[in-house]
């Protein structure tokens, strides 16, 4: 990634447990930001694990998956969440309009 300085691995809370942020310092600004800038997943709390996973199975499919099949298979714990995927994924396999 051009124009970043460094990237903020794991590292060790108060309590001793293990933090994992997923943040780069930009060079020219200084200011930190996060990996899923600009993706549909940005604003989201589902893990990038998830993400991944969910990817291959909505595109996967010759028919339309469900969305309650969808927190099936990857076992999510609400249905709210498997739907918030399901739309973002959905967006963005559509083809964009216009010439």
């Amino acid at each position: 990634m051009r124009g970043v300085t460094e990237r903020r691995g794991a590292a060790q809370s108060h309590d001793g447990t293990r933090v994992v942020q997923a943040e780069s310092i930009c060079n020219r600004s200084l200011q930190t930001f996060a990996v899923t800038i600009g993706t549909l997943m940005e604003w989201s709390h589902v893990p990038l694990s998830q993400w991944a996973l969910a990817f291959p199975t909505l595109a996967a499919n010759k028919r339309r998956m469900s969305v309650k099949q969808l927190q099936r298979e990857l076992n999510l714990a609400s249905y709210r969440t498997a739907c918030f995927m399901w739309h973002r994924i959905r967006e963005a396999m559509n083809p964009p309009l216009g010439p």
